[in-house]
């Protein structure tokens, strides 16, 4: 896509929440992978490489930096990639949460124990 097209895309859309991140609550992760999917979660709108970038003090020279990080996120669904936009997938969650239970079930309809907890 075109730069300056792009460019006028995002600045013709209609902006529904605040276009920075609130830094002062800083990132959950202390990852760059991680800090992207907290900002993508936390804004209601899609979102280019540069404001990404911006708003999780990248180097501004390193806009293929966000998509490098968000490739294996794009590949399994998380992230939605449009026309050089990031979006999370709200659906992902609901559906990953899904799979959970129906996993959860299937194990203790097999006699398993399933605990609450993480991987370690």
């Amino acid at each position: 896509m075109n730069p300056f097209e792009q460019l006028s895309k995002a600045l013709a859309r209609k902006q529904t929440t605040k276009s920075f991140w609130q830094s002062d609550l800083g990132p959950k992760s202390q990852s760059r992978t991680g800090a992207i999917r907290d900002l993508l979660k936390s804004t209601a709108r899609p979102m280019t490489a540069a404001e990404i970038a911006y708003d999780v003090d990248l180097p501004s020279h390193t806009q293929n930096l966000v998509w490098l990080l968000l490739k294996y996120d794009i590949k399994k669904g998380r992230v939605l990639f449009s026309d050089g936009m990031y979006a999370w997938n709200a659906e992902f969650d609901s559906a990953e949460k899904t799979a959970i239970r129906a996993a959860i079930k299937l194990l203790k309809k097999n006699g398993y124990t399933v605990t609450e907890g993480g991987a370690a």
